[in-house]
């Protein structure tokens, strides 16, 4: 058994995932540092991110946006929402 988380996402990164994903995180949180990120390969997945965060117990569209400080990620955070709902 592999021993140590730092060691599973390393393993992961090098595409031999052994766990799956745990649910403990703040999918608020995780939305947000992705707006925040501005890394398009990141943005051009939001859509997944967002319908997998949706069916997350804790996900909230107000809660997201606390997260977000400056009115340009808002402003990013709404447009991305938009372009998910019309995919």
């Amino acid at each position: 058994m592999v021993g140590g988380s730092s060691l599973a996402k390393r393993v992961k990164a090098l595409g031999l995932p052994l766990f799956k994903a745990e649910d403990t995180h703040d999918v608020n949180l995780t939305l947000a540092d992705t707006v925040r990120s501005r890394d398009l390969r990141l943005l051009e997945g939001f859509p997944v991110l967002l319908v997998n965060a949706a069916e997350r117990e804790g996900f909230s569209v107000k809660n997201t946006e606390g997260y977000l400080r400056n009115a340009h990620d808002k402003d990013l955070f709404k447009s991305l929402i938009a372009m998910s709902l019309a995919l």
